[in-house]
């Protein structure tokens, strides 16, 4: 099969063979049937015809030789047409104006007009004689086996492990090839496709869908990707109804806080309407290292913003090891920044536990602000012959402080580690 695309509106980011286009208005692409390619629309609009190229070789002898040079690849054709190249201009606005008209002729049209592409690619010379397949095909039979498997056994328990065995690959390697090539991570992928085809078996039901159920499919279908549930719910919320649920009588300016801040503020309310403590402020850490996730690894901003939102949450180490599994998963091997993000959260989770609400590094000093004095667990600590010249108590600080002087050559976050571990002991 090979397809011709033609953008109408918007952008269309197209990958082939890991060599990347932007198609705008009026923009083509040619792919063949052999190529691996995948695209993100913008705010796209496009029209596409899939055929056999086998199916124009019956045309006759004086267009064989030509087109089965093509059809096996002992010459490389353009795969980018740009909106003001002739050979757009004279063959498929007319095509796909026979294909949405579905006048009488339009399959005879549609062979002219695809006859005629072929016949524009070799007179203006838009080809490569005697060139090869691109990656002589290796790595697009890798890929192919993943596909298959995805599509004959996405409805069974698949694993970033499985898709990367099926390709022969190691899984940070097979991630990085595939999302090159479609734009999405193995795991997206698989539940993007699992998405589609439950959409696809509900919408050729046999049975009439409501208004609503249509709307509720086409909410799915838009929003496939991991982190989308509260998205899929605001949108039920949009198709049903939600009364004043959300608004300003009941819930204040929830959209306007945001949706955590919003949980806090309402814990918060709770609390004090029952006459409970609050809880311990959450603590706070600025060390000097690196922690982010950065983009080359997380592509998509709002996974990474949810990986920040999530990352912040953990609590405990089941909870830093559930999402270091499913972060491995996703994306492979994840790099020193992501796991020191993880590293922090449970530093600032044990912290909070032994009363610490800020940790700050000053140069060669850390700074471990207490919300909780306990002279005992500060006395021990001061006098430990392991930090005995290195650790001090502010006294004159506007709040109980003490501040660590960090050893040369271990990174603050180890340091800090060990140092709450270590005082975490004393107050128990």
């Amino acid at each position: 099969e090979y397809e011709l695309l033609h953008v109408l509106e918007g952008t269309f980011e197209l990958t082939l063979d890991g060599e990347p286009f932007t198609l705008r208005p009026g923009d083509a692409a040619f792919i063949a049937a052999e190529q691996l390619h995948g695209g993100i629309p913008h705010g796209c609009i496009y029209e596409c015809i899939v055929f056999d190229l086998r199916m124009l070789l019956k045309c006759g002898d004086p267009c064989k030789q030509q087109l089965s040079d093509i059809l096996h690849h002992r010459v490389s054709r353009r795969a980018h047409y740009p909106a003001e190249d002739p050979i757009i201009c004279h063959t498929l606005p007319p095509m796909f104006q026979a294909l949405r008209n579905r006048s009488a002729g339009c399959e005879l049209m549609t062979l002219g007009c695809l006859l005629r592409f072929f016949g524009e690619v070799y007179c203006r010379g838009a080809y490569l004689p005697a060139c090869q397949a691109p990656n002589d095909g290796r790595r697009v039979l890798q890929l192919k086996q993943v596909f298959e498997l995805i599509e004959t056994a996405y409805p069974s328990p698949l694993t970033l492990a499985d898709l990367a065995s099926a390709a022969h690959m190691s899984p940070k390697y097979f991630c990085r090839v595939f999302r090159a090539t479609t734009h999405r991570t193995p795991v997206d992928y698989l539940n993007y496709y699992r998405v589609e085809a439950a959409c696809d078996e509900i919408a050729a039901t046999a049975k009439n869908l409501t208004e609503i159920a249509e709307k509720r499919l086409s909410a799915i279908r838009d929003f496939a990707e991991f982190g989308s549930g509260f998205k899929i719910a605001m949108r039920d919320l949009e198709i049903r109804g939600a009364g004043n649920l959300l608004g300003s009588e009941q819930s204040g300016h929830m959209m306007s806080v945001g949706y955590d801040m919003y949980l806090k503020l309402l814990d918060e309310a709770v609390l004090e309407e029952r006459g409970e403590a609050p809880k311990a402020p959450e603590c706070t850490a600025d060390l000097n290292v690196t922690a982010n996730v950065d983009k080359d690894y997380v592509s998509r901003g709002e996974e990474r913003m949810d990986l920040y939102r999530r990352m912040a949450a953990i609590r405990t180490q089941e909870d830093a090891d559930d999402l270091l599994d499913e972060i491995v998963d996703r994306y492979g091997e994840p790099p020193k920044g992501v796991l020191n993000l993880i590293d922090i959260a449970l530093l600032r989770a044990k912290a909070r536990a032994v009363g610490i609400k800020d940790i700050r590094q000053k140069g060669q000093d850390v700074l471990f602000v207490l919300a909780n004095l306990n002279f005992e667990a500060v006395g021990s600590l001061c006098a430990d012959p392991d930090y005995k010249a290195r650790v001090v108590f502010l006294a004159n600080a506007k709040e109980p402080t003490l501040r660590l002087k960090l050893a040369s050559g271990v990174d603050s976050l180890k340091q800090s580690k060990v140092f709450i571990e270590r005082y975490a002991g004393l107050c128990s």
